[in-house]
């Protein structure tokens, strides 16, 4: 059975070919297993290569360790597009592999996926035994992916009598003040950075929404008129991980250095737990950091810290990046819980 249609196919074979990526087959099909790509056909142009490989990819069965060939290939796409408009319908064909998909006798909840930089609410149904029975809604503000969601209670808004959708292993994170349900098999993750690393940091926000992760991204889930250090406050105490960009622009930024000092004040109010993810874009962390509150380095230095430098311009690296990243974040059934002490 494809993954999808083959119109939507075409529209990303022609999204591809406006961007130029028929020239890039070799980072398109990075992460692919090399059997797979061996089967696939050759073609007398590279456009047509491209056409050919995206049908075979769609119409293959998912690999042994569950991923989708095709899901590969257009998150290879995705980081290749970079800014350019095309990039959201390679975006939208991902969130729709991505849905999850009803079973009879579960309960799954599911969202549409607004455009980024909307902020539209999103809407919730409750499938049961495959009818729907109820739909919850999230107000202006809900954090696009259709990931938001909180880690106990009902869903604020929700249909009278219809219950919030919970399955075991959901991960229970929300856009501070939201309050909706999903299903996730990542730890949500609040994104801190500079204003000066906002197009790296927008970047890695598309990236991980289109895997799944749950992703608080100030710029566009931040409430309108709340101060930035209550956001911040809400958003590093609510999610299960926070990610810190460590470039010489974000790490002389006092706000970033005080949701750090927030970070490590929560790991300490845990035991010692694991919150803070550091990814680096150049070397100032790890030669020339000495911020105001020298305390600070050492929690950071003493972790692996996730190289993204010079991944604007090699795509394949990015994409490893991206991997080891998501895998931090995989939930793991049993594994240890760095969610807040008392939430």
């Amino acid at each position: 059975m494809p993954a999808i249609l083959h119109s939507q196919i075409l529209r990303v074979h022609a999204a591809a070919v406006e961007v130029g990526l028929p020239a890039k087959r070799g980072a398109l099909l990075a992460g692919l297993p090399r059997d797979l790509v061996a089967t696939l056909p050759d073609a007398p142009s590279p456009d047509a290569q491209l056409l050919s490989d995206l049908d075979h990819l769609n119409h293959h069965s998912r690999l042994p360790d569950g991923s989708v060939p095709l899901e590969i290939w257009l998150t290879n796409a995705l980081a290749l597009c970079g800014y350019r408009h095309e990039a959201e319908v390679v975006r939208e064909l991902l969130a729709l592999i991505n849905a999850p998909r009803a079973v009879p006798g579960s309960a799954v909840a599911h969202a549409a996926v607004p455009a980024p930089g909307t902020t539209g609410g999103s809407t919730y149904h409750i499938n049961i035994q495959g009818s729907t029975i109820g739909a919850l809604g999230a107000g202006n503000g809900a954090v696009i992916s259709g990931m938001a969601n909180v880690r106990s209670g009902a869903p604020s808004g929700s249909a009278q009598g219809a219950p919030a959708a919970q399955p075991t292993g959901a991960s229970t994170h929300g856009d501070p003040g939201t309050k909706t349900a999903t299903t996730s098999h990542f730890q949500s993750i609040y994104l801190s950075y500079g204003d000066a690393d906002l197009s790296f940091t927008r970047r890695l926000h598309e990236g991980l929404e289109a895997r799944g992760v749950p992703v608080f991204f100030r710029e566009d889930h931040a409430p309108g008129g709340e101060k930035h250090h209550r956001t911040a406050r809400k958003g590093i105490n609510d999610c299960d991980r926070v990610l810190l960009v460590c470039s010489q622009r974000s790490l002389t930024d006092q706000r970033v250095l005080n949701e750090l000092e927030e970070t490590l004040a929560r790991e300490a109010r845990q035991g010692g737990a694991e919150v803070v993810i550091p990814v680096r874009l150049d070397s100032f962390v790890t030669s020339r950091w000495n911020p105001p509150t020298p305390d600070v380095v050492y929690p950071i230095l003493d972790r692996y810290i996730i190289n993204f430098e010079g991944t604007e311009h090699d795509p394949i690296k990015y994409a490893k990046c991206i991997d080891r990243l998501t895998g931090a974040l995989q939930v793991v059934p049993g594994g240890r819980d760095n969610r807040p002490l008392g939430r």
